[in-house]
């Protein structure tokens, strides 16, 4: 079965690979500034960069500039903005395998496992010697994924300075059905029988949601991360500083993520189980259902946003998965990150103004968002 377009990680590559492009395009019109000085480029240029992309209907001030630099141009913005979408096929990853962006290496190593011919093989092997950790630790699981780790390959990326790249490695010979924080050591007889490679065969690397958190790739945290609503528009520093603060927390059934009259001290993102979201139960108010949640949900934001206490109890149906983001990291990384912030903040305000156009109702007051789940 061909790969869906639709996974974790073509998604991330798209966005990084979007955002990557606006700052080229207005690079570009920069340079188009500065070698027509016609003052629209330049307005077109400004207004670009404002607002992390060109707005179309601006497009036509660039109509006086010569059609040989113009025409290119404009053909590429207006397919930017479109966000045209294209079949996954391995000429196009290849071809940004060296940009600047270490995290559009790393997401391009990723996927580059979907393919067997001799140039997406290559380009990913050399991905283990990336100057980014962050690049090799993806080649490793990437590689390690398709049974591609050779003894030779196998031995470079135990000895990488990063200890990062090298669990990578431990989890592709441990075949990557670990369900714990704690990766086996590796056994020095399959060491010895990797002159062919190990791994795990007949698959190709992408978000694994079974997976401890504490064994996932940086990748594939962003991409788990990002299925957020709140989150899903964030640059790919915002991403990966969320993910060296998120925890992983996993509650049986009948036992509370947090209960009502709790601190707001985390939010948290379930990926697996589901949850159900009520009011009182406690002998001085009848129990009132708010809603059933399962795989996809983001819960707890708002408590922690304002400091109050939380307005429902969450409690676990089944065993169930979630991710914990610590209420002081994340209100951290939204003051370190201002476009985080906005990100945030406009995602909050658009679930107002859906809230107040449906008019009032028990789901008002549901503490939670959701989100698309994650691959499977």
């Amino acid at each position: 079965m061909a790969p869906s377009n639709d996974s974790a990680s073509s998604n991330l590559l798209r966005h990084l690979a979007r955002r990557r492009a606006r700052e080229v395009a207005v690079n570009a019109l920069g340079v188009l500034a500065v070698m027509t000085k016609r003052p629209e480029v330049e307005h077109v240029r400004a207004q670009a960069a404002a607002r992390g992309g060109v707005r179309l209907q601006l497009l036509d001030m660039l109509s006086g500039v010569e059609p040989a630099l113009r025409v290119p141009l404009v053909d590429s913005l207006q397919r930017l903005e479109r966000g045209d979408a294209q079949a996954l096929a391995a000429e196009p990853i290849l071809a940004i395998m060296n940009d600047p962006s270490r995290h559009l290496r790393a997401a391009a190593a990723m996927l580059l496992s979907r393919f067997e011919d001799d140039l997406s093989r290559a380009a990913l092997t050399s991905m283990i010697d990336d100057p980014e950790a962050i690049v090799r630790e993806a080649a490793v699981r990437a590689m390690g994924a398709k049974s591609r780790l050779t003894r030779e390959v196998l031995a470079k990326v135990l000895a990488d300075p990063e200890p990062m790249v090298r669990h990578a490695a431990v989890r592709a010979v441990s075949g990557g059905t670990a369900t714990s924080g704690e990766l086996p050591a590796l056994d020095p007889a399959v060491l010895a029988q990797t002159t062919r490679g190990v791994g795990k065969q007949g698959v190709y690397a992408t978000l694994d949601a079974n997976a401890a958190m504490a064994s996932l790739t940086t990748i594939e945290k962003m991409m788990l991360i990002r299925q957020v609503p709140i989150f899903g528009e964030l640059a790919a520093d915002d991403l990966e500083e969320l993910a060296t603060v998120v925890e992983e927390r996993r509650v049986d059934p009948g036992k509370d993520v947090f209960r009502e009259g709790d601190p707001g001290d985390a939010v948290y993102l379930i990926v697996k189980g589901s949850v159900v979201v009520f009011t009182g139960g406690d002998g001085t108010r009848p129990e009132r259902v708010l809603s059933e949640l399962g795989a996809g949900a983001c819960i707890g934001e708002m408590a922690v946003l304002d400091a109050s206490p939380r307005s429902a109890t969450v409690r676990a149906l089944e065993r169930t998965r979630t991710l914990r983001v610590p209420g002081e990291g994340f209100k951290r990384v939204m003051t370190e990150r201002p476009e985080m912030s906005q990100a945030i903040v406009a995602e909050l305000v658009k679930r107002m103004r859906g809230m107040m156009a449906s008019g009032p109702s028990p789901t008002m007051s549901n503490p939670a968002i959701p989100i698309p789940k994650p691959d499977r």
